[in-house]
């Protein structure tokens, strides 16, 4: 297990996991990403400045269920939102 913490990986910047993907992908094939933001998956989901990203996941749509799972994160969700 790669984490936040395994700055060898991160290429100073401890949010991307493309280091820590590449470091995986260089002895393993990659199968599953599993993850609660786009950014898990893959460094093209970085950039979000058009449309929010929308055409990029539209263009990676066929990877979601199979290659990306995504999973909700408790901690976003907040009362206001969910009226709990």
């Amino acid at each position: 297990m790669l984490t936040r913490g395994d700055t060898a990986y991160s290429n100073g910047n401890t949010s991307s996991k493309e280091g820590r993907r590449s470091r995986v992908a260089a002895t393993h094939k990659i199968i599953l990403l599993i993850g609660d933001n786009l950014n898990d998956f893959s460094t093209v989901f970085e950039d979000r400045k058009i449309n929010n990203g929308k055409e990029t996941v539209t263009l990676n749509k066929d990877e979601f269920g199979k290659t990306f799972v995504i999973l909700p994160n408790p901690m976003w969700l907040r009362s206001e939102e969910t009226g709990f």
